[in-house]
């Protein structure tokens, strides 16, 4: 873009645009004096124009379009280079039966993460026992009047297509849907997902969720899931007046709008407010709306959330391209008089699709951390004196030690689960509403405590049984 933050256009060296190593790079160069040489070319005599007719950004054939593209090749081809050789690094060092270890905990951390959150893992979380039918997770507890998902794993070279798959409470108090779900024709995968949500109104229910289907034996096969209990929703506290559910949203270009989230405490005003919505520091070409910078939404009756005085108002949001962002803000008058104002992020990142997490590298990251999740990827840092001594200096001493030392395979399954679960936390966090994490602004640290304690306990003697299947109750085979 221009120095005056006019887009010219949405990729650079095009040569480099479909390179699939690197599809997670974004960002934005500016050209300080782009502006001057464009309009004096098209002031000329023989008028010249840079950028093409059809708004696509620079013609590739212009003499200043190649000149320009050669400069900025020198800074940002290093660049890609760089992110290629890390996209490429990994697993091309490690042995096969690593392979499939590494595989088998990338499987188990991407299932929790898709039950924690409404991002998707890659497929279902490997057992040691090959069930026909199974839930992802064996027990649970459940948010009085908030439904949870759960996926329930049909293994579809066990069971035959068409078969039915029965799904119900042993506690009538606890509400399950679907009720049944018929078993498709196999495809690439040998598992079948079935999205099952679990909800319950009343406080201190437990019980069986259970699934029943027949094999291709004609042998009836089952699985259960506990309900452990339903607890009281955790305390929502409403904004003083209004507050976006989430500080920062991330949207995606290809979809026709993305959602942020506006919470409106109905108290501090008359009546139901107007809320103005407008754009700040818009980096591309982010709108709201139907493609508006500035909307106006009247709150209503029906948007107020069940038994409190809350109302939630969605704001549509879309842009052009990746690495495009922007501040959204709002405002409202308050019945005293005083404007209540909210404001936060607006980012198009590249999303990961049905690959949350893809790999695990081993590298020197900028933050004081022990892991790290950017991308499509979990990091574990290299910068610790520790974890080199643990891993090594390089690739290939990471993972012939993954391989074979049992010191570092503990460590790498501690700092991938710890890792993963506070991604979780902060993804949920993020969301806001009931079905949010929620955490007391006065103590968030003893607040955070048990979710990340209790969570990380169930997940890191999976997740190490992955990386070191020689591994039973802690002792090797």
């Amino acid at each position: 873009m221009d120095e005056n933050d006019a887009v010219l256009d949405l990729t650079l060296l095009p040569d480099y645009d479909k390179n699939p190593y690197l599809k997670h790079i974004y960002g934005v160069v500016r050209l300080v004096g782009m502006r001057e040489v464009l309009e004096r070319k098209l002031e000329d005599e023989d008028a010249e124009a840079v950028l093409t007719a059809t708004r696509d950004g620079f013609d590739r054939k212009n003499d200043v379009t190649q000149r320009l593209f050669s400069l900025l090749e020198k800074y940002l081809k290093p660049l890609y280079e760089k992110e290629e050789r890390q996209q490429k690094r990994g697993a091309a060092n490690r042995s096969e039966a690593l392979d499939r270890r590494v595989k088998e905990a990338l499987k188990l951390l991407n299932q929790f993460n898709a039950d924690e959150t409404d991002e998707t893992g890659p497929g279902p979380a490997p057992h040691v026992h090959s069930e026909p039918i199974y839930f992802s997770i064996e027990s649970a507890r459940l948010y009085a009047g908030v439904s949870k998902r759960v996926g329930l794993y049909v293994n579809t070279s066990r069971v035959k297509e068409g078969e039915i798959v029965l799904i119900e409470s042993g506690n009538a108090a606890i509400k399950v849907e679907p009720e049944s779900e018929v078993v498709g024709k196999r495809k690439t995968s040998d598992y079948q997902r079935i999205d099952v949500s679990v909800v319950c109104d009343v406080k201190g229910q437990k019980g069986p969720i259970t699934a029943i289907s027949l094999d291709k034996e004609g042998r009836e096969v089952k699985a259960v899931l506990r309900i452990l209990g339903v607890d009281d929703p955790p305390l929502f506290k409403p904004p003083e007046d209004i507050e976006f559910a989430a500080s920062r949203y991330v949207g995606d270009p290809n979809r026709q709008t993305n959602n942020a989230v506006l919470l409106v405490n109905l108290m501090a005003f008359t009546g139901y407010p107007e809320i103005t919505f407008w754009l700040e520091e818009n980096v591309g070409s982010v709108s709201l709306g139907a493609g508006e910078p500035r909307i106006e939404i009247k709150v209503k009756p029906g948007d107020k959330m069940e038994n409190l005085e809350v109302a939630r108002i969605v704001v549509p949001f879309r842009a052009t391209g990746w690495g495009q962002h922007a501040a959204l803000c709002a405002k409202a008058k308050r019945s005293d008089g005083k404007l209540a104002y909210a404001k936060c992020k607006l980012r198009f990142e590249h999303q990961i699709g049905d690959h949350k997490f893809s790999n695990f590298v081993y590298e020197e990251l900028d933050q004081k951390v022990m892991g790290d999740v950017a991308g499509n990827q979990l990091y574990i840092n290299k910068a610790y004196a520790l974890h080199r001594q643990i891993f090594g200096d390089t690739d290939d001493d990471f993972n012939a030690r993954l391989e074979n030392d049992l010191i570092a395979q503990m460590r790498a399954a501690s700092v991938l689960v710890e890792t993963t679960v506070y991604h979780t936390a902060t993804t949920r966090y993020r969301a806001g509403g009931l079905k949010g994490l929620s955490i007391d602004p006065d103590d968030p640290i003893t607040s955070l405590r048990p979710y990340l304690d209790e969570n990380r306990i169930k997940l890191e003697p999976k997740v190490l049984y992955a990386l070191a299947p020689g591994i039973i109750g802690g002792t090797r085979k």
